[in-house]
């Protein structure tokens, strides 16, 4: 972690400080910032959904239903921003749609890293990175729109798996 200046000298030892960066530096030594760092890290580096998901199907959409929650939180009750918190969810329910299909879902899991965009979007908040404040606020219908259908995508797939298992018993 690079070192980040918390302040400046202004001379005649007068020292002006900084907020954004001891904002910056607080959030980084945080509980919370630790512990959405560990979360991406365990989650999508080191493949642990789509390994979950792959020998116990369903097991890796239950594990990024769970994990998700501690990234809204921050982001309804930390950082109060609606528009990061559909970005959050969306990347969420487009990580369970993906991982609805078996073999093929557990693969694209291993490219779609939903843990890493959201907490990337999360320190940009904190950071007060305009570029990705401004792309996430203008993505939020977006966001809004895209979760309302992947919801009704994973609706019809759901059903679709229980006509299915319905069916096969049949047979026997």
């Amino acid at each position: 972690m690079d070192p980040v200046p918390c302040g400046i000298f202004t001379g005649n030892n007068n020292w002006m400080v900084n907020m954004n960066s001891l904002r910056d530096i607080q959030w980084q030594y945080s509980q919370d910032y630790r512990f959405l760092k560990g979360i991406a890290k365990a989650a999508d580096y080191s493949f642990l959904d789509p390994i979950l998901g792959f020998i116990i199907p369903g097991f890796g959409d239950i594990l990024t239903a769970i994990l998700t929650i501690p990234f809204v939180v921050t982001s309804v009750f930390k950082i109060r921003s609606i528009p990061l918190t559909l970005s959050i969810i969306y990347n969420a329910v487009a990580d369970l749609t993906i991982g609805l299909f078996p073999i093929f879902g557990d693969v694209l899991d291993i490219f779609h890293k939903s843990y890493k965009r959201s907490y990337v979007d999360i320190v940009g908040f904190i950071e007060g990175d305009e570029s990705i404040i401004q792309e996430i606020n203008n993505k939020a219908l977006k966001s809004c729109i895209m979760i309302t259908i992947l919801c009704i995508i994973i609706r019809l797939v759901s059903s679709l798996i229980v006509l299915l298992i319905t069916w096969f018993k049949g047979l026997f």
